[in-house]
């Protein structure tokens, strides 16, 4: 976005969609949300962003006592396949 002149000074964070939808909703500001995370509202718009490559990161939590259970570590195995392609 600085390459068209933009910046982007973030106000505030908020953690759930529900939250975000109402204050966009409210006029507070505008958000940018995951394509499979927004569900269309009468009250608010989409607008595609293009040219542009957009990351999320993830993150895996597990219990540490249960690391050493069978079906953490096939999980954990079949991430680590994932992250190899």
């Amino acid at each position: 976005m600085k390459e068209e002149g933009m910046e982007v000074n973030p106000i505030f964070e908020i953690e759930s969609r529900e939250g975000v939808w109402k204050a966009v909703e409210r006029g507070l500001g505008i958000s940018v949300v995951a394509d499979f995370e927004f569900v269309p509202h009468p009250n608010l718009g989409m607008l595609e962003i293009e040219d542009r490559i957009i990351t999320t990161e993830y993150s895996i939590a597990y219990l540490k006592d249960r690391s050493h259970s069978p079906v953490i570590k096939a999980f954990l195995k079949t991430v680590d396949q994932m992250r190899e392609h």
